[in-house]
């Protein structure tokens, strides 16, 4: 559309410039032939410029239509690879998971191995067993294996043998992973750590329970020595009150013929002694 126009104002230029060397007002009217044909080169040299400009702005639109079609079939690459991509990932992820699923199940099947081959190895005998240390052990008797090691009775009495000193087709067999022997020695850990807190706790509690129960007893031992004293004392005023009697009865007896008073007197005595004794009882 663009170069039908520059085309149709080329064609109308050359007519315009016909026409005025044609007319007698252009070649009469006091103006020279090359006046008009240098007026007419001005004109087409403008012309030629808007002419190259023209071509210029048409290059650039082919040139942003190209850029154009260019970014839509990216575009369209782009998406496709994105789908693809996501495919991909989809599948990734589902393999993921079904790996995820059978290490579970190989790890859940390990620990039935284990537990199965370690609980059989429960009251296996050896005439004679060697560590790696080179440790010879006699008329050995295995008790149990568990994820640190395997505990035996042998001549010279119990030992646990570490995982580490086992044979190594021992350890190949019990399955010795150290890893699961870390988290056995801290789970050990936790658990003595938790029984010496409640073997502590229930120390001190028997503690408390005994210092309780001693201070019930010192208290019932105080009320019941109030008591024994309360009746000491009524026994003291009693005997005072006896003595005060026998001590009125000698004075009325020292007037008389036959008097009872070394009787009396010797009652006193009697009275004052075991009255000291019960005083003395009092004081302690």
């Amino acid at each position: 559309m663009i170069g039908l126009l520059l085309a149709l104002v080329v064609l109308g230029s050359f007519v315009i410039l016909g026409t005025l060397t044609l007319d007698s007002r252009f070649t009469g009217g006091g103006k020279t032939i090359q006046h008009e044909l240098r007026q007419q080169d001005v004109l087409l040299t403008g012309l030629r410029d808007r002419l190259s400009k023209s071509k210029i702005d048409l290059a650039r639109a082919e040139s942003f239509n190209r850029i154009a079609e260019d970014v839509s079939k990216r575009r369209e690459k782009l998406q496709e690879q994105e789908e693809i991509i996501s495919k991909s990932l989809a599948v990734k992820t589902g393999l993921l998971e079904e790996i995820s699923a059978i290490e579970q199940e190989f790890e859940a099947y390990k620990v039935k191995y284990r537990q199965h081959v370690r609980s059989g190895a429960k009251g296996k005998t050896f005439d004679e067993f060697v560590t790696l240390k080179e440790e010879k052990l006699k008329g050995v008797t295995v008790r149990h294996v568990n994820a640190i090691g395997m505990s035996v009775l042998y001549s010279d009495g119990i030992k646990r043998i570490p995982y580490e000193e086992l044979p190594l087709d021992m350890q190949d067999y019990y399955q010795f992973d150290p890893e699961e022997k870390k988290a056995a020695i801290e789970a050990e850990a936790l658990a003595q750590k938790a029984y010496d807190r409640s073997v502590n706790e229930a120390d001190q509690a028997a503690r408390k329970l005994a210092e309780e129960r001693k201070q019930e007893q010192l208290a019932k031992d105080a009320v019941v020595r109030e008591k024994h004293i309360a009746a000491l004392r009524d026994s003291i005023r009693s005997m005072d009150d006896q003595i005060d009697e026998l001590e009125s009865q000698i004075k009325r007896e020292e007037n008389k013929r036959i008097s009872r008073a070394p009787i009396l007197r010797d009652e006193i005595s009697k009275l004052q002694h075991k009255k000291a004794d019960l005083s003395a009882s009092v004081q302690n």
